[in-house]
């Protein structure tokens, strides 16, 4: 029921939700010191256990130079010649270890100091942590008695409103599906693109293994080494054509994402889109392997020039298709860009009239308020 009892428990949890604001920034602060404390203490945990071991690895070393026949002979220690002998050795070790005992005492309250610390900020840190969830449950109790007592007295004009936020928020839901869909269209098409890169790459590795087998030829070399350069030759642009292939393949899925709503809204930018193309490239049959296997010398010369020819049209034909690629990623794109530009004006105008919306909710509750004789809140809701 709304009255003034209503809007007196609404104004009281509203008060004390602003008085509890200050939780989020404290408690922020506190975790952040908690875990400089925390830091802290590690490090002071660990000069003390290696201030602990360097005292036990001090009194091994005089016990064994005080009382070890072969450690404890200058003679039989070279190291300790040039300083002092095994004698100086013990003193510098004496002197270290009584270093290390002065300074033990302070390092276990230190340690137990930041211990002590570490418990106090987690306890603040509980207790600021309560301050906001009460925060948040007072500012949820607020907000539902303030959209209950609007929605049993709602105005043609909050009607209106809330109808066209509707229509704007699916509006903005629609773009954003739009443009997700074209994202992934970018990336298929920057995969197409990378899959044309590697067949290239392949081609050339061709190309440099097709030079390095002639010139096995032209300094008669080993025949095996040059039928195995062929060899890994061929499998390089058989592997260039499957990269192609798969290539067209991602970029024809890509292509086949774009939304065709989006293509009909601009169609200027979409023209183009969807064109694929799916080359073969030239492999080296049997008559090349015939001639490089019983040509001799001059057949394995004519073999590599018509095998190097292949490959070099190969290349050029991969860098067309890379480059159509391209002009079809840069389409996507452009359609992306302006499908975004539609998104965020869409959720502009959703934002402006959701502003309108809390305005109008707001007055409602101000003359529902004023019928209850109420006084303004301090606190909005």
């Amino acid at each position: 029921m709304v009255d003034a009892g209503f809007f007196s428990r609404h104004d009281a949890l509203s008060a004390e939700a602003q008085s509890l604001l200050y939780a989020d920034g404290a408690l922020s602060e506190t975790q952040q010191n908690l875990r400089s404390v925390t830091s802290a203490e590690r490090s002071a945990e660990s000069q003390r256990v290696a201030n602990q071991r360097k005292q036990a690895q001090r009194e091994r070393r005089i016990d064994r130079c005080e009382n070890s026949w072969f450690y404890g002979t200058t003679a039989l220690q070279p190291q300790t010649w040039v300083y002092g002998g095994v004698s100086a050795k013990i003193a510098r070790q004496k002197a270290k270890l009584e270093a290390d005992r002065a300074s033990a005492p302070s390092l276990q309250p230190r340690e137990a100091a930041l211990e002590q610390t570490i418990e106090d900020l987690k306890a603040q840190a509980q207790a600021l942590q309560g301050a906001v969830a009460r925060r948040r449950a007072l500012e949820t109790e607020a907000a539902g008695m303030f959209e209950s007592a609007v929605a049993g007295a709602p105005t043609p004009q909050l009607h209106s409103l809330g109808k066209s936020a509707a229509e704007w928020q699916a509006a903005l839901g629609q773009e954003q599906a739009l443009a997700a869909a074209l994202v992934e269209a970018s990336r298929g098409c920057a995969a197409a693109r990378q899959r044309y890169y590697s067949a290239i790459n392949a081609l050339q590795r061709a190309h440099q293994t097709n030079q390095g087998a002639q010139f096995n030829n032209v300094l008669d070399g080993s025949e095996f080494i040059e039928h195995m350069q062929q060899g890994h030759r061929d499998q390089l642009m058989q592997q260039a054509q499957m990269e192609a292939h798969q290539a067209g393949v991602v970029l024809t899925l890509a292509l086949q994402s774009v939304p065709p709503a989006a293509a009909a809204r601009y169609p200027q930018l979409a023209a183009g889109i969807g064109h694929v193309v799916m080359p073969r490239l030239a492999q080296n049959g049997a008559g090349t392997a015939m001639m490089e296997i019983f040509g001799g010398d001059f057949g394995d010369a004519v073999a590599g020039m018509q095998a190097g020819g292949r490959i070099q049209r190969n290349i050029g034909v991969l860098a067309q298709c890379e480059q159509l690629t391209a002009q079809q990623e840069a389409r996507v794109n452009a359609l992306l860009q302006a499908v975004r530009q539609e998104a965020a004006n869409a959720a502009a105008t959703l934002q402006r009239i959701e502003a309108d919306v809390l305005a109008e909710k707001r007055s409602i509750f101000a003359a529902l308020r004023s019928r209850c004789g109420g006084v303004a809140a301090v606190a909005a809701a």
